[in-house]
């Protein structure tokens, strides 16, 4: 991932016991998770940050990776205000992924967004994913929104595993 320009840990060493293995990275120091800063804004929305988001997705998908837990929780605000992708563990590079990993990816994103973003802001979002990615016609952009909705409703109608602050009880 850092090879396609992708932010993320560097990794310092490997190991494995039996069945198991693990990959040790560097400690990224950070602010706190991109949902986070997101969930604090108290006016607008910061779209320079959407933006620096909506570049590393596009970068992540042209380079044939996707993430397969891809929520703002994985995404870290570094202290110099860049952003870093964390959580790789199931990340997968195919030389065509398939078009539905792009959309649960996306869809995972959107879900991840916090309540006070505008559906216009998410529609934008996803409208300048698919413009970096160069998909321009009107069709196969309706098929891309239409896709990544269906996915992020998915996601919506799950009962979440973990219990958090963040994710709490329905």
């Amino acid at each position: 991932l850092a090879g396609a320009g992708i932010p993320v840990p560097s990794p310092l060493g490997w190991g494995s016991m039996g069945p198991l293995s693990f990959v040790l990275m560097e400690r990224v120091e950070h602010s706190q998770t991109l949902r986070q800063h997101l969930e604090q804004g108290e006016g607008s929305v910061d779209h320079l940050l959407l933006e620096d988001l909506d570049q590393l997705v596009a970068k992540l998908h042209r380079a044939g990776w996707y993430h397969r837990d891809l929520y703002l929780e994985h995404v870290i605000l570094r202290k110099d205000g860049s952003l870093c992708l964390l959580d790789l563990g199931r990340s997968r590079r195919q030389a065509s992924p398939r078009s539905r990993w792009l959309a649960k990816d996306l869809g995972a994103l959107l879900h991840s967004l916090p309540d006070r973003i505008p559906a216009a802001t998410r529609l934008r979002f996803l409208a300048r994913y698919l413009d970096l990615c160069g998909i321009h016609g009107a069709r196969a952009r309706r098929g891309w929104a239409r896709a990544v909705e269906q996915r992020r409703a998915r996601i919506a109608s799950h009962a979440p595993r973990h219990v958090s602050v963040a994710n709490p009880a329905p």
